[in-house]
Formats: C-alpha cells, sequence, structure tokens
C-alpha cells in the first residue's frame, strides 16, 4: 500500500507556510468506490527553522482484508539558506502481519549517513539500492516539504499563468529509490462540500528507479498512474483532495478536520 504513505506525502504540503513554533493536526478519510478503506493523520510541527512531520496510516474495511497495512511514520527535516534539508526518517509499518522498521540519518548535503531496515530483505527478491543512488534523495516527507516550496515559487513568480509546468523529486523510503515526476496543470475550481473553490492542480507518477521487487513493479499502476493533488489557492496552499489509483483501485481523499493536536480532533497517537 505504498499509495497510501504517497497520500500522506501529499497531505503535509502546507507545513512550510506554518508560522515559527505552530503545531497542527490534519485528517483525511480515504474512499474506494464509496468505502471507507484508510485513515491517514497527519502531525506538523515548526520550531524556528527545524520541522517535525508524523504521518499515521492504517487501513480499514476491504483494505485492511487485502493488506492489513498500518504505519507509524516521522520525519525530521531544516531549513538551511532557504534548502530544505532532510535530518531523520523513521518508519514502523506492517503489512499483512509482517511488520517491519526502517531508520535513516543524514549529514549535510543530504548525505546518508546511517540506516536500518529490519528485519534484513531477502536480496534475491529485492534489489540493494546503491549508496549513489541514496544519497541527495528524500524521504517521503521532507520531499513534500521541497514541493511545496517549489508550487510557492511558481505561483508568487507567475509561472502558473505560463501553462503546464514540470519538476522531478528523487525519494528514498528505506528500501526503493524513486523519481516523482511533478506535472502542475494551473488553477481550477473544485466543488467541495457544496461550494466551489479556487484550486492548484497538480499530479505525479512515482516512477519506480531501484530496488523494487518484481511483484512491486507487476501491481504498480499502469493505465492511470498519475496521483492527483488539489491545492488552496490561497498563502498556506492547503491540501483540500487528492485521489489516485492503488492496488484496489481509484481512492480519494479529502480535508475532514484541522485540530491543533491530536486530542483536539478527538485522535488518540
Amino acid at each position: 500500500m505504498r499509495n497510501l504513505l504517497v497520500f500522506a506525502f501529499l497531505l503535509v504540503f502546507p507545513l512550510a507556510a506554518m508560522s515559527e513554533d505552530m503545531e497542527n493536526v490534519r485528517a483525511y478519510p480515504v474512499y474506494w468506490q464509496g468505502v471507507d478503506v484508510g485513515e491517514l493523520v497527519i502531525k506538523i510541527k515548526r520550531q524556528g527553522n527545524d520541522f517535525h512531520i508524523e504521518a499515521h496510516i492504517k487501513s480499514k474495511n476491504i483494505a485492511a482484508i487485502i493488506s492489513g497495512y498500518s504505519s507509524d511514520t516521522a520525519s525530521n527535516a531544516t531549513l538551511i539558506a532557504e534548502k530544505i534539508s532532510p535530518v531523520s526518517f523513521k518508519t514502523n509499518f506492517e503489512l499483512k502481519k509482517k511488520p517491519r522498521h526502517i531508520e535513516i540519518k543524514y549529514g549535510s548535503g543530504g548525505q546518508v549517513t546511517s540506516e536500518q531496515n529490519n528485519p534484513l530483505e531477502d536480496r534475491n527478491k529485492r534489489p540493494e539500492v546503491a549508496k549513489s543512488l541514496k544519497n541527495g534523495a528524500y524521504d517521503p516527507l521532507s520531499a513534500a516539504l521541497l514541493a511545496r516550496e517549489k508550487l510557492r515559487q511558481m505561483r508568487d513568480s507567475g509561472q502558473l499563468e505560463k501553462g503546464k509546468s514540470n519538476f522531478t523529486i528523487p525519494m528514498y523510503d528505506g528500501r526503493r529509490r524513486s523519481n516523482l515526476e511533478f506535472t502542475v496543470y494551473g488553477r481550477e475550481m473544485l466543488k467541495l462540500g457544496g461550494n466551489k473553490i479556487s484550486v492548484i492542480h497538480i499530479g505525479f507518477i512515482d516512477n519506480p528507479v531501484a530496488g523494487y521487487t518484481k511483484n512491486e513493479i507487476r501491481d504498480l499502476p499502469t493505465e492511470n498512474p498519475v496521483i492527483n493533488a488539489y491545492i488552496s489557492d490561497d498563502e498556506l496552499l492547503l491540501p483540500v483532495k487528492g485521489d489516485g489509483e492503488t492496488r484496489i483501485g481509484f481512492a480519494t481523499g479529502s480535508l475532514l478536520k484541522e485540530c491543533r493536536s491530536f486530542s483536539g480532533c478527538g485522535i488518540k497517537y
């Protein structure tokens, strides 16, 4: 259920717009053909130039039966000379009753200084990612900060009015290296909750580079691999909706709650 983590990636976009020393929690239910198949909860905190992000994902109903996927992920990043630099990444997840722990630490320039991946991978099934491909790549959540900053620059420079544009961000999640290939489509009107609002439509493809098993390559969507996000056309650039293909079909997620803490949203973590 890698695409559920990618949904979480989309939903953390507005962190870089937060003022200093702020904390925020957002909850997004995910639906497939009208069925509640998962919940994503994002906790974001900024202290000065340091950022902390948590993403908690739990599958439900048919998705829980198929995969039983759940994950608790945390990422730390810092802003140095107007550039996002990853500091650490940690995730604990369970897929088909098989737990896994991944941890990455970074040095200057996004160099990977240490990492853990337990239990050990079967290298007959999953090829190892070369160190040269890991260095300079972003974890899924710190990559969101970089993507959001690129989108802000496009909006502020007037580039959104010039038609479609593209950019790519390298991503490494501790097992796989991919390229997130973004397309910024521009402004649209979106109907949400009975109202029409102005949004910025972006889409991306999670294009595999290294570290994928044959089964993962086989299960990648081919007809419509684009994951879409609709971002509020304001200073916050808040994701209000996302959709894309998963292993069980087309899924959508929309903002349900926005709070200052887990307890404020009635959520326990």
